[in-house]
């Protein structure tokens, strides 16, 4: 019986040092970088206005992608405060940390995903009597994307995202002047 029980142990503490080794990433995942230009209708302040956007990165197994983001306003979004100049390109801007997950198979012709963005970003608005309000801002966005691949690297796209930013410093515009529905077209291109 001592045998058999000295045996059994032996052989349970030798089979993981054969066993292989288990890992979230190992040699036979397959990671590409991918960039993303994104066009985005947004309201600021009741009036819809014109953003861009930039995402760089990784992409893990054609599913699973991390990165960094960054949007501005592209045109001017005109402000309902008399004691307010309009916000203009570069007024207002956030970025961050991106992250992003595809749950219908990416080799499919047609799929969707779920992203993030958590960052920060910066408020400048010129006041008409002068000076400017200026205010640090913190900013999340989710979203839920819908993709169709038209080559293997080249990828084009419609999301939903909501924008929740906060931290905004004027007597005139509030948080909920920034956050909101935003609407977005994209294109993205990884490589192999």
């Amino acid at each position: 019986m001592k045998k058999m029980l000295l045996t059994a142990l032996a052989l349970m503490t030798t089979t993981s040092v054969f066993a292989g080794r288990t890992a979230l990433v190992d040699h036979t995942d397959k990671w590409n970088l991918f960039s993303r230009f994104d066009l985005i209708v947004t309201p600021i302040d009741e009036d819809a206005a014109l953003m861009g956007g930039l995402k760089v990165g990784g992409l893990l197994n054609d599913r699973l992608a991390f990165g960094l983001a960054a949007n501005t306003v592209l045109d001017t979004a005109k402000t309902e405060s008399p004691f307010l100049e309009d916000i203009e390109n570069t007024d207002f801007w956030y970025g961050g940390f991106y992250t992003e997950y595809v749950f219908i198979n990416p080799d499919n012709l047609v799929y969707a995903s779920v992203d993030l963005t958590l960052g920060g970003g910066q408020l400048n608005v010129k006041r008409t009597a002068g000076g400017e309000d200026s205010s640090t801002l913190i900013a999340a966005e989710p979203g839920v994307n819908v993709m169709i691949n038209i080559t293997e690297t080249f990828m084009m796209g419609l999301g939903v995202h909501y924008r929740v930013i906060s931290g905004v410093d004027s007597k005139d515009l509030d948080n909920s002047d920034l956050s909101g529905v935003s609407g977005t077209i994209f294109l993205r291109f990884t490589e192999y």
